[in-house]
Formats: structure tokens, C-alpha cells, sequence
């Protein structure tokens, strides 16, 4: 791109304009002026979203956390390949359940599960969900996934409104 710069070239070069400026006249800019662009909610206050995985009613795993947004704060994240993610065992039918691990009621929920090498998300599988008013739900329980290792990604809507998270498992199902 010979002969343009970029926005990003531009502000570099009106930022070090403005600093020889106020250098060669003594002027000083304000530490404390506001910043010209609005920036999310720190998330610092914020509690993050965990759930977990039950096997059958007893063994239990923590999901890795993707997208999430809670109370106006969030973060976007994309599908979660199977190298980032621990691996789960399971046995060929096992119930699947998934709960918010502070106990947060669940409206409605979403669940696909797509194969190890699909490492976008780009072709998942439906394995469960349910939208609208019905009534909230301690846990969730999830059909069972055939033989195989698959990443399952489960999204999961608080009852109050406050928000959502995304979660993630390698689930290994022999």
C-alpha cells in the first residue's frame, strides 16, 4: 500500500505531532483528561461464571469459560479447540448435566458438540437446549453423544437476566 498510511499511521503521527508541539512550547497536556473513547466496565468487581460437568449424577468436571457477560460486563471469545481444553471420560450413555457452580438458576441454554479436528466450531452438532419462560433450572441435562471424543460447548443463560457464559469440555465417550 505504497503512498497511504492507515488510520492507525495517521493517529501515530498526529500523537507525535501534538507531543513535539507542546515539547517546543513548554505547554503541558493533562494527565487526568478523559479519554476520548467510552471503555467497558472493568470487570474487576465482577464475579466470573463457572459451571461443571457431571457424569451420571456423580464424577464432576470444571468447564473452561468462553464468551460470557454478566451484569454489563463481558468478553468475546471464539470456539475453543480441543489442545486448550482438559480431557473428560465418559461411558457410552452416560446422563450429562451442567450447573452453574454458584448455584445461579438457568433460563434458557444451548449445547453442540463437534469433532476434535474441527478446531473452529464451524460444524457443530446440536445436543440439547430450550428457550423461553420456562421455568429456571438448577441443572441442566444434556442428550447423550455418540462413541468418540468430541468438544462439547454448552451456553448457558441465567433466569435473573444478568447474563451468560459459554463453557467447554473434551469429552472422550467410550
Amino acid at each position: 500500500m505504497t503512498g497511504r498510511v492507515g488510520w492507525y499511521g495517521s493517529l501515530a503521527l498526529l500523537v507525535a505531532s501534538v507531543g513535539a508541539c507542546s515539547a517546543a512550547t513548554g505547554a503541558q497536556v493533562p494527565e487526568s483528561a478523559p479519554p476520548s473513547v467510552s471503555q467497558a466496565p472493568a470487570t474487576a468487581d465482577v464475579a466470573l461464571p463457572a459451571a461443571h460437568l457431571t457424569l451420571g449424577g456423580s464424577a464432576s468436571a470444571a468447564g473452561r469459560l468462553g464468551s460470557w457477560t454478566i451484569d454489563g460486563a463481558g468478553s468475546d471469545s471464539p470456539w475453543i479447540p480441543a489442545p486448550a481444553l482438559g480431557s473428560v471420560e465418559a461411558d457410552s450413555g452416560s446422563i450429562l448435566g451442567v450447573a452453574f457452580e454458584d448455584g445461579a438458576p438457568i433460563g434458557s441454554w444451548q449445547a453442540s458438540y463437534a469433532a476434535v479436528a474441527d478446531t473452529a466450531g464451524i460444524g457443530p452438532m446440536p445436543a440439547g437446549g430450550r428457550e423461553g419462560d420456562a421455568p429456571a433450572l438448577g441443572r441442566v441435562t444434556l442428550e447423550a453423544l455418540p462413541i468418540g471424543t468430541w468438544v462439547v460447548s454448552i451456553r448457558l443463560f441465567r433466569a435473573d437476566g444478568r447474563g451468560d457464559a459459554t463453557f467447554y469440555w473434551l469429552l472422550r465417550v467410550r
